[in-house]
Parts: structure tokens; sequence; C-alpha cells
């Protein structure tokens, strides 16, 4: 009987934690809609990632046009003054972040990082095109 509690309080628990980040994650879709920032992403499948996710606010495809980064920080600085920088967590994604951010800053651009770094640890993933599974797990 006592097995049986453990594993009920186990599972118990999983589902609030899951029906809280879950609840985290909304919020933060819900934030990413609601801003008039353009969110900059690396390529199309993370693109369609956000989309599936319901996310419908201004995405910018990084890679896109091939302009070296300086130009496209240049391009992005003339449509906004605030950008949500959503790149990949490898070597890579951190790498382009931290240029990215340099060159859009240098312009005068506000830029944020926080919330795709949150929704990529909410969804326990480095790449954002894997957020389309998000509430598959």
């Amino acid at each position: 009987m006592l097995l049986n509690l453990k594993s009920c309080y186990y599972t118990t628990t999983r589902r609030r934690m899951f029906n809280k980040k879950t609840d985290n994650i909304k919020e933060i879709i819900n934030q990413l809609n609601n801003q008039d920032a353009i969110i900059v992403v690396e390529g199309k499948k993370d693109k369609r990632a956000l989309e599936k996710l319901g996310i419908d606010s201004k995405i910018f495809l990084l890679n896109c046009d091939k302009k070296s980064l300086i130009e496209t920080s240049e391009t992005l600085a003339q449509k906004s003054r605030q950008v949500i920088l959503m790149l990949d967590s490898d070597p890579k994604g951190l790498e382009l972040t931290k240029k990215m951010k340099n060159h859009l800053q240098s312009q005068g651009v506000h830029v944020n990082t926080k919330i795709g770094k949150t929704l990529l640890r909410l969804a326990n993933s480095q790449v954002v095109e894997s957020l389309d599974n998000i509430f598959l797990k």
C-alpha cells in the first residue's frame, strides 16, 4: 500500500510540474505575441516551429539572404528599435547571439535574449526548431 501512495504522489507531483511548465510556456508565447519587437531566428525550421506554437509576431530569418551580420543588424535597426534574439543554445547559436547582440546594440536597438533562453530551458532543448514538439512531451 505504501508503494502505491508513493507512486500516486510521484505522478501527481510530475503532473503539477508539467502543468506549471506548460503555463509558463504559454505565458511566454503570449508575451511574444503582445510585443512590437521583431523575433530573430536562424532559419526556416525555427520560424515554422514558432508559428506552430502560435507565435504570430514578426519573425525575421537570420540566414535568409546571406547578408553579413553587420548588414543584417542595420536592416533590423531600420525596421525596429526592439529585437528578440531567439537563436539556438548550441555553440554556433551562442556565438551568433553574442555577435548580433553587439551589432544591434551599437545601432541603438534594445536586444532581448532572455525570453528565448527561458523558452529553450523550459522545453529542455538547445535548438529552436524542436519547440514545435513542446506540448507533446
